[in-house]
């Protein structure tokens, strides 16, 4: 291959014309190299490129361009496919598929279960409609789920902050 010479139009070069340069010394580069690889393994819990497969992939392409839900069969979801797409500030929208004949869950996700793992525990809810923070527990927020109001309005609250718990899905 030829260049062509910037400064005289009649003048090409080759690339054996040209000698490579660096700033560094002999043996400067590999040890930099040794270093860095060092520096990296000395990391903690330094976080590595999750791989989804290509369904997983094109469904958050989806997710992320048109608002879809990803749709996932229970025996594809693992934790840490979980963590990967509920992690985010705006979490990917999720629904797991059951397989036909296996359990869904370990546990029952319901508000029984919730209110009796948890009980006492305090957590924050807030009214979708006025913001308002209502300091509660989850017994007691999820003790409201199918019970009337006696004044006939409805309070629609959300959970904003929870108590982490490990549960293995």
């Amino acid at each position: 291959m030829q260049y062509q010479c910037a400064s005289r139009q009649d003048w090409s070069h080759k690339a054996q014309d040209f000698a490579p340069v660096s700033r560094f010394c002999p043996g400067e580069v590999e040890q930099l190299i040794i270093d860095v690889e060092a520096d990296i393994e000395a990391l903690p819990n330094i976080s590595r490129p999750f791989a989804v497969s290509p369904s997983i992939s094109a469904a958050m392409k989806r997710a992320d361009s048109h608002g879809e839900v990803i749709s996932i069969p229970r025996n594809e979801l693992t934790n840490e496919l979980f963590v990967h797409l509920w992690s985010r500030d705006d979490p990917y929208p999720i629904v797991v598929k059951p397989v036909p004949g296996q359990k869904l869950f370990q546990y029952p996700w319901t508000p029984e279960f919730f209110a009796k793992i948890l009980g006492t525990t305090a957590c924050n809810a807030q009214d979708c409609e006025t913001g308002a923070i209502i300091p509660t527990s989850i017994a007691e927020f999820y003790g409201q789920f199918g019970q009337e109001s006696d004044t006939r309005t409805v309070t629609r609250l959300k959970v904003i902050q929870s108590p982490c718990i490990a549960l293995s899905i």
